[in-house]
């Protein structure tokens, strides 16, 4: 079973993409921000992917990814970024450097496709 870390501080989305994730058979993580998904990276079984949202209070999501991108124990998790923003800030790193993104509204579907094949990739 594939373990998922869904990160958002929207409380709908994190419970909404939980149920939808769990119903599909992933076993599912959830952090309602980059903190208490940094300190879930490290304590709790890795998880094969994390979906992370970009924007958050306190820590962004950004945040997190860089933390993880320069822990050698993290580095290699796929990270999807959620975002509501087609426009980053301009000193985020630019949209396509994302290798897998989605935006926000998602359907559903879309999230589960988009699941199946960061999880497929690596």
């Amino acid at each position: 079973v594939s373990r998922v870390l869904v990160v958002d501080d929207e409380p709908t989305i994190l419970m909404v993409l939980q149920e939808v994730l769990q119903g599909a058979g992933y076993d599912v993580a959830t952090a309602s921000d980059g903190i208490s998904a940094l300190q879930t990276l490290r304590t709790l079984p890795q998880p094969d992917a994390v979906i992370l949202d970009l924007v958050m209070p306190r820590v962004s999501g950004i945040q997190v990814l860089k933390t993880m991108r320069q822990d050698p124990t993290l580095d290699k998790i796929p990270v999807m970024v959620v975002t509501g923003s087609a426009l980053l800030n301009s000193d985020d790193p630019p949209a396509d450097s994302y290798q897998h993104i989605l935006y926000k509204p998602f359907d559903l579907s879309e999230i589960m496709e988009k699941v199946q094949s960061l999880l497929a990739a690596h």
